[in-house]
């Protein structure tokens, strides 16, 4: 638990898709309780993202750890964090609504993993080739030997 004041704090707030968001990011530099292991840590980042929508609120807090210097700037650590949680979101969406991957009846052994890596080739693909729309994509191009080879060898 972090007891200490932070070093640096940026509060960032959205309006996106009918919900506001606020994204408070807090560094310290108190490692005082933090084991060995953790050789070259140096700062504790901390995140509260606040959304309010017409169903309600949430609130949720994470907290990274960082080798960089605690006297890095809080709105790099924010912009940093939001950046990969946005590339993880936009992938995790288009892959289950896309291909309804949530929905998928193949649960055994290997097999869930495999397809998955399958998904992320055809998305790769499609992406690589101009694609930015993946739901047309696939409706326009699946039966389409010729073209599905086009797309693999550009």
């Amino acid at each position: 638990m972090i007891i200490n004041t932070p070093i640096d704090t940026d509060i960032q707030k959205e309006m996106n898709r009918g919900r506001n968001e606020t994204r408070i990011a807090e560094v310290y530099d108190n490692l005082e309780n933090i084991d060995n292991k953790w050789a070259g840590l140096k700062s504790i980042i901390k995140i509260n993202r606040k959304v309010t929508k017409k169903a309600g609120e949430s609130e949720e807090t994470a907290y990274f750890i960082s080798s960089l210097p605690a006297t890095t700037s809080a709105k790099i650590f924010n912009d940093a964090i939001r950046s990969h949680w946005s590339i993880e979101n936009s992938l995790h969406y288009t892959k289950d609504k896309t291909f309804k991957e949530d929905e998928s009846k193949i649960k055994s052994r290997n097999a869930p993993e495999n397809i998955s890596v399958f998904r992320n080739i055809v998305l790769n693909i499609f992406r690589n080739n101009g694609w930015s729309n993946m739901a047309q994509a696939i409706r326009l191009v699946p039966n389409d030997i010729e073209k599905l080879f086009e797309l693999i060898l550009a």
